[in-house]
């Protein structure tokens, strides 16, 4: 099974992203879950339309929200990574 993370940003936080990106591979590495990133403009209409307005990065796993307007912790996001790969 592999998890779709979208990574939704402004252009301001260009730099973030990058550490961001970085870790969530060598995270999903670890863990040998497969990941597919897209990575998102927070302000496109289409973006808009289907989550409504966010923060600045937002992490959005299998269409779902789940961190907004921060960097998770490596903790954080392995558990994240490994909830999103648990049969339901």
């Amino acid at each position: 099974m592999s998890v779709i993370i979208e990574v939704l940003y402004e252009e301001s936080d260009r730099d973030t992203v990058k550490e961001l990106l970085s870790m969530i591979l060598r995270t999903s590495s670890e863990l040998n879950v497969k990941v597919r990133v897209l990575k998102r403009d927070i302000h496109s209409e289409d973006i808009i339309s289907r989550y409504g307005i966010l923060l600045s990065p937002t992490l959005v796993v299998n269409g779902i929200p789940m961190i907004i307007g921060r960097i998770p912790s490596k903790r954080e996001l392995k558990d994240l990574l490994k909830r999103s790969i648990l049969p339901i």
